[in-house]
């Protein structure tokens, strides 16, 4: 055999090892990625919307839980921004440069089987919230509150908007600052807003939101949302800004928005040091702020930071209550809900995030701080909803995930789809 030969031979049998390796390799590449892609959206739940209208038939079918996103569709909580929104710079700014988000959560309580408790009439202060020995807030009424369920304090005198479905089913007390102070009682409020029912449209806006009579429970972030296996938020969100500094102020017209309620905070038009002291009447108590629909998701480092984006272009969300310092705040759910099996579940939207992402929603720095202050930087108010509310919402969404009759999800073509992509973690 000559050199030549010899060479040849092993030669090919050389490169022929070379291209079987390869081939191994893109098989189990091509096989275990498929694998990963068909156990994932069979396991998620995740129904993020196609973000164009030629792409209508990814979109995954979606069913509404009353408890998660409740009133009517139309509601103002439940309705998409729609393409005729007419959008002015907000000129919101990045808060104190060591704050991300501060906690402001609703106490929300849906478990209209549970033992009855006395709601007994409270203090503001954080020294009065738990002394329980004053009178019914409710005149000889006993609302449902599970024995596994006790609020927490964040913060010196948080909040803690209130809302209790009742025994029927159908009616939510509101109040605030909601405490039940120990597992099984006993509870106590100091102020009581409107009582709401569960389907309600107009009515759906009223609430214990004490800078704005909005809901306590509209709008909220809630457990199970902001997840892996459900990042598509499909509501209006609800943000506190620093009303000295953002909210119109008096002499420049209505500190609020006419179309959506009817009262700002007492000290509004006062001499107080926290009157309000804005000078752009686009922003205003009950204003909706949001994203424009080319706001770039890749600018942001994070998932949770882009799901929440995709919020604020989608739905926006409305200014309902006063920080009172340089800092803002999305109102989460501390909240219990009773279950088919008759357990009752609790579960607080913060924690979850914590246990979900790696880091805390209200972080002061990091990544997903960076993210919310970018979020805050770019927000715009839609101004044609407080003088004609109705022009500025796409149709009804019946079934949330598939509105129809808006254009507002462009997003840079952003390429969702029916399960999570790969997620990042998020900067402790």
């Amino acid at each position: 055999m000559s050199i030549e030969r010899l060479f040849s031979k092993r030669w090919l049998r050389f490169l022929a090892g070379i291209l079987s390796a390869i081939a191994v390799v893109i098989f189990g590449y091509l096989f275990f990625n498929n694998q990963a892609i068909t156990i994932s959206s069979a396991s998620s739940n995740t129904h993020l919307d196609p973000p164009l209208a030629n792409t209508a038939s990814k979109t995954c079918p979606v069913t509404r839980d009353q408890y998660i996103q409740p009133f009517h569709p139309e509601s103002i909580w439940n309705r998409p921004i729609g393409s005729n929104a007419q959008y002015v710079d907000a000129g919101l700014e990045r808060g104190r440069a060591v704050t991300g988000i501060t906690l402001d959560e609703d106490m929300i309580i849906l478990a209209p089987s549970a033992p009855k408790q006395r709601l007994t009439t409270t203090g503001w202060s954080s020294d009065k919230r738990c002394n329980t020995d004053g009178e019914d807030l409710y005149s000889g009424l006993q609302v449902p509150i599970p024995d596994n369920y006790e609020t927490t304090f964040h913060g010196i005198t948080p909040n803690m908007s209130g809302a209790i479905l009742l025994e029927d089913g159908e009616h939510i007390l509101q109040n605030q600052p909601l405490h039940v102070c120990r597992a099984g009682g006993p509870a106590g409020s100091a102020f009581k807003y409107p009582t709401v029912t569960f389907d309600a449209k107009e009515e759906s806006k009223w609430g214990a939101h004490g800078g704005s009579s909005l809901s306590s429970i509209g709008g909220t972030l809630r457990c199970g949302e902001m997840t892996r296996a459900n990042p598509h938020i499909h509501h209006a969100l609800k943000i506190n800004v620093f009303a000295k500094k953002y909210l119109l102020q008096c002499s420049l017209g209505k500190p609020y928005d006419d179309s959506l309620i009817y009262r700002a905070d007492a000290y509004a038009c006062s001499d107080e040091p926290i009157a309000y002291g804005g000078d752009n009447p686009a922003v205003r108590m009950g204003s909706l702020l949001a994203l424009k629909p080319d706001f770039d998701l890749s600018s942001l480092r994070t998932e949770p930071g882009r799901i929440l984006a995709q919020a604020f272009i989608e739905y926006g969300a409305y200014i309902v209550d006063d920080t009172a310092r340089n800092v803002y705040a999305i109102p989460t759910a501390h909240e219990v809900i009773e279950q088919p099996d008759g357990f009752f579940r609790v579960c607080n939207f913060a924690e979850q995030f914590q246990a979900e992402w790696g880091a805390k929603f209200n972080q002061r720095q990091g990544s997903f701080a960076h993210d919310f202050h970018t979020i805050v930087e770019n927000l715009y108010s839609v101004v044609n909803n407080i003088k004609n509310p109705d022009s500025i919402y796409g149709e009804p969404d019946p079934q949330p995930g598939a509105p129809k009759g808006w254009a507002i999800s462009r997003t840079a073509g952003a390429e969702l789809s029916c399960f999570a992509s790969p997620l990042e973690s998020v900067e402790k």
